[in-house]
């Protein structure tokens, strides 16, 4: 299986990194998938409607689909490896169902405070850091200007804002309701759009 160094699990298709273009990065807990708090079981993904219907509008439009997901439940000791492997193949098998391939997924499993063992430590992978987005953008040929950044948490937004990406988008499914306020709190600075749900994007 493909871990880095640092205990970071990834998958990349390798021949999305041929040719440039935008890339629609995506938070997967509370943005593609509802959120089961810490998931462990394959049986316990949904999609949330109109999900798979917007990726498949991004790629049509040239963009490279990734998922970016911090996974802290590994971290801390809930699952581990196989069971987030499996969750995450099975979230692969259902939108293989609908046409969808994704480009790349690259999951942190550390928490700074609540890790155990060498999962304990300050990662600047685990949103709201941007070495995920960092590590997909030094293997692909991404347009940084028109790759969009999609979460239900202000550190999706952080990490977004961190690696420079163009367009940000934080959706009111999964935590997005909470959180809402608090990323608001960055409309001074920055443009973020607001959606109820993945579903409604367009590229």
């Amino acid at each position: 299986m493909p871990f880095t160094p640092d205990h970071h699990w990834y998958d990349f298709n390798l021949s999305a990194t041929k040719k440039r273009g935008p890339g629609l990065f995506l938070d997967r807990d509370g943005v593609i998938i509802e959120d089961r708090q810490y998931i462990s079981n394959p049986e316990d993904v949904a999609i949330i409607p109109g999900s798979h219907a917007a990726i498949q509008r991004f790629r049509d439009a040239g963009f490279r689909i990734v998922i970016i997901s911090n996974q802290s439940g590994i971290g801390r000791g809930y699952y581990g490896w196989d069971e987030a492997l499996a969750v995450q193949t099975r979230v692969q098998e259902l939108a293989a169902q609908d046409g969808i391939i994704y480009d790349g997924v690259v999951l942190c499993p550390h928490h700074p405070e609540k890790g155990k063992g060498e999962f304990s430590k300050i990662c600047d992978w685990r949103k709201p850091g941007s070495g995920m987005l960092t590590f997909v953008i030094e293997n692909f040929d991404v347009d940084l200007g028109q790759s969009i950044m999609v979460g239900d948490k202000r550190s999706d937004i952080e990490a977004g804002i961190a690696a420079g990406i163009g367009r940000l988008v934080h959706v009111s499914t999964g935590h997005g309701q909470a959180e809402r306020l608090r990323v608001k709190e960055f409309e001074n600075d920055i443009e973020i759009e607001f959606a109820d749900c993945l579903g409604d994007l367009e590229p």
